[in-house]
């Protein structure tokens, strides 16, 4: 869970536009999940693959799934969380959203840094 301070620091500004930790919950939700669970890490890497983070920040796919491997990991729960998170978009940017990430995956190692 997010302390609020990170809450608070999730709320900056970017070219005039705050982020809303609301906006982005479902993405949140997501990773936290996907956190929670060895098997469904690939959960978190399928989304980043599908909106194409992963290309554009490591250069490449972080999976190499077959549609039928995919459907064998994802469960009723995996589904609806990857949909909200994918909703994102509706009022967002790639740019907005690939900086939203990237800015919670670095909050996210850092508290795990000091844990």
């Amino acid at each position: 869970m997010l302390s609020k301070e990170t809450k608070a620091t999730l709320d900056v500004i970017v070219e005039g536009k705050p982020y809303t930790c609301n906006s982005f919950i479902a993405i949140e939700r997501l990773y936290q999940w996907a956190d929670n669970y060895d098997e469904s890490c690939t959960l978190w890497n399928l989304y980043l693959d599908l909106i194409g983070y992963s290309e554009e920040i490591y250069g490449g796919s972080l999976l190499h799934l077959d549609v039928y491997s995919v459907s064998q990991v994802l469960g009723y729960q995996e589904l609806c969380l990857l949909g909200d998170a994918l909703k994102v978009f509706e009022d967002n940017g790639y740019d907005r959203v690939f900086e939203w990430i990237t800015y919670y995956m670095d909050v996210m190692e850092e508290q795990n840094e000091r844990a």
